[in-house]
């Protein structure tokens, strides 16, 4: 997948974030990144599996299946360890997917970068608390699962700090 940004403003802190992702060893899904006529371009990993949001509407998967999805989720973003603004965009409905096996990957259509320096974990920990409400609808509807809402408020409340601290945390749910 190949990501073009076109905003000057944007471009001026991107690229410099981008390209200290070459040294990032563990963000597989990063491929490069090269400028041309002023535009930055990234690529990306790209994969065909299913959007994780069109296999929830379909009701694909039972409880036991959406915790395993939910702890692969959190095992992906504690292994590729990426910045905070590119692990709230991979985080976004368009960009997360799961395969038969449960094996969660991102997509990385970045349609709402912007802000590269001011996002932080306390941004991802929200999108994930998002996120997490939508894999447990059905048991937060009738509030059979009290660790996994006590996980979600800490979340939202910024109790974590790196991806392995939002691994551990829900890891005490399973």
């Amino acid at each position: 997948l190949l990501a073009r940004f076109r905003d000057p403003a944007l471009n001026r802190s991107l690229l410099p974030l981008l390209t200290r992702q070459r040294l990032n060893a563990a963000f597989e899904d990063y491929l490069g990144v090269f400028s041309r006529d002023g535009d930055v371009y990234a690529r990306f990993r790209y994969t065909d599996a299913p959007l994780l949001s069109q296999r929830l509407e379909r009701g694909d998967f039972g409880f036991r299946e959406r915790l395993e999805i939910g702890g692969n989720l959190l095992e992906r973003m504690a292994l590729l360890n990426m910045p905070p603004v590119l692990q709230l965009e991979a985080l976004g409905e368009e960009n997360v997917t799961v395969d038969d096996a449960l094996r969660v990957r991102f997509n990385y259509v970045l349609s709402h970068l912007d802000n590269v320096e001011n996002v932080d974990m306390g941004f991802v920990c929200t999108r994930l608390s998002d996120l997490l409400g939508r894999l447990f609808d059905p048991e937060r509807a009738a509030l059979a699962v009290p660790e996994l809402e006590a996980y979600r408020k800490e979340l939202e409340e910024g109790k974590f700090s790196t991806y392995v601290d939002l691994y551990a945390g829900y890891d005490r749910v399973r």
